[in-house]
């Protein structure tokens, strides 16, 4: 997926992701949230779906490093994420 925000190009397909979430309504997936990074280092937030939830879409959106800080706090995140995160310096509440 790409998108042209403020004149930066944001391409799922060049970026890395640092955290990824499974998202599940009534028990069954529906998608993913994920944070990803750029090849410049911006950041962006990205949500999938699998086409079957009618309430999700797929869409990315621009985030600035307090933005996925405050998205990410309170989220199950592994030590792989963590390591990857800091290397951006998010840091959050684990």
């Amino acid at each position: 997926m790409k998108k042209i925000i403020d004149g930066k190009i944001y391409n799922t397909e060049t970026s890395t992701c640092l955290y990824s979430q499974d998202v599940y309504n009534n028990g069954n997936y529906c998608g993913s949230n994920n944070v990803e990074v750029t090849p410049r280092g911006n950041l962006m937030i990205v949500y999938t779906s699998n086409g079957q939830d009618l309430y999700r879409q797929d869409d990315l959106h621009a985030a600035t490093t307090e933005e996925v800080r405050d998205w990410l706090n309170g989220r199950e995140i592994t030590e792989e994420e963590i390591a990857a995160l800091a290397g951006y310096d998010i840091l959050f509440d684990a």
